[in-house]
């Protein structure tokens, strides 16, 4: 009988409420397109023509960094290695109409500077530096980003060099050999994937995204400040509180582009503005829409504990046990779980399904996993990766022994 009544539970748990969630038709963003989500589980908070191939500009540098952040990891290179300097790289220094630092030709310095200067300064000449360090040259380190972007599950992004520099400006750089390339190109939801990976699996980069200013080289012969063009950073000028990241882009074709990152009311968001509406006579277009975009998401959403750590959630509170000193377990959530859902949306209202069996033989250890919760919104913008879910852990709230033992 207990499980029967049990199961039942779970029947009625499992069935959704369906509450339309979809409350981005009354706001349109600012920019060609963009998209938010949240970090923690790939919801996807609001979305703009998210699928749209669009030029990104040095947007690109998230990936390129991601790929130094491996190497990094993966213990192929140091923070302290030296990178020398080609005359490609040291070229590219000489145009004024890139971002860039100088660097001498044949100069030596540390990764970790020319990592801040791409980050923080969107330095192109770091970049190349860094990609020709890791590949060799920038064209086999491009191929690199392909593969590294294909295995985050971008698909069809053209990418054709490691900054995000457009043909027009390499063009009046005569020595360039990738002169006859075009812009690289991804979507709104493949630069937040590329983002999404980035931050979660090397969030030490918040540490240098959210610094306003830099010292490169220090103490060298080409000792230099560093300057950040992201203006939602703390002490700037459209400050917002909880941004500390992550990578503007401007070019002429892309116009203003900016993935911002900031956390605020317990979960973090990522947001991604690409060509930024008015960017010819605004030049914070891309602040201005970010901004919006952000109070629109936590106007709209809600990070919601529905289950703290060692209780139990309704519906799901015993499992049947078969020769065990009790016919039943107590199970309760192993983590305090959060689940970013629409304000207007109840916990009740969340789809929850049931993976685990609904009998378990003894002997059962406390703390024992035993099931998982599955937890989703039913709504129509869905996740930013395939089967993605918020899970809750069932463990088991006590020992119970063998029948007889």
């Amino acid at each position: 009988m207990k499980k029967l009544i049990f199961l039942l539970s779970v029947f009625i748990g499992m069935m959704p409420i369906v509450v339309n969630a979809d409350n981005t038709k009354n706001y349109n963003l600012d920019a060609k397109a963009g998209i938010a989500i949240d970090i923690n589980s790939g919801k996807i908070l609001y979305e703009k023509n998210s699928k749209q191939k669009l030029p990104v500009a040095s947007v690109t540098k998230i990936l390129s960094m991601y790929i130094v952040l491996e190497e990094i990891n993966s213990g192929k290179l140091k923070w302290e290695d030296e990178v020398v300097i080609s005359k490609n790289a040291y070229d590219l220094t000489l145009n004024e109409n890139a971002s860039n630092i100088y660097l001498d030709e044949g100069g030596k310095y540390t990764v970790r500077d020319l990592f801040d200067a791409a980050m923080i300064q969107s330095a192109n000449s770091a970049t190349i530096a860094l990609a020709e360090k890791i590949s060799g040259s920038e064209q086999k380190f491009v191929e690199k980003m392909r593969k590294t972007a294909k295995s985050f599950g971008v698909k069809d992004a053209k990418i054709v060099n490691s900054t995000g520099l457009n043909s027009e400006v390499l063009e009046e750089d005569s020595d360039s050999k990738n002169k006859k390339i075009d812009d690289n190109e991804f979507s709104a939801r493949d630069v937040a994937l590329i983002s999404y990976y980035t931050l979660t699996r090397y969030p030490e980069i918040l540490e240098v995204t959210k610094k306003t200013t830099e010292t490169f080289d220090k103490g060298g012969s080409n000792e230099q400040e560093l300057h950040t063009y992201n203006e939602m950073l703390k002490g700037m000028e459209y400050e917002r509180k909880g941004v500390d990241g992550l990578k503007t882009g401007t070019t002429d074709s892309a116009g203003q582009c900016f993935v911002g990152t900031t956390y605020q009311d317990n979960y973090r968001i990522i947001t991604v503005v690409l060509n930024a509406s008015n960017s010819d006579t605004n030049p914070n277009a891309r602040f201005e829409a970010t901004n919006k975009l952000m109070d629109y998401v936590y106007g709209s959403w809600q990070s919601k504990k529905i289950v703290r750590k060692g209780h139990s959630l309704d519906g799901y509170k015993t499992i049947d046990v078969s020769n065990g000193n009790k016919d039943e377990v107590n199970v309760v959530a192993a983590d305090d779980t959060r689940i970013v859902m629409p304000k207007k949306m109840a916990v009740k209202d969340l789809q929850i399904t049931y993976k685990g069996n609904y009998s378990i033989s003894a002997p059962i250890k406390k703390k024992q996993k035993l099931a998982t919760l599955i937890v989703k919104e039913d709504d129509k913008l869905g996740y930013l990766i395939d089967n993605a879910e918020q899970a809750v852990n069932l463990v088991a709230k006590e020992t119970i022994k063998v029948k007889g033992k």
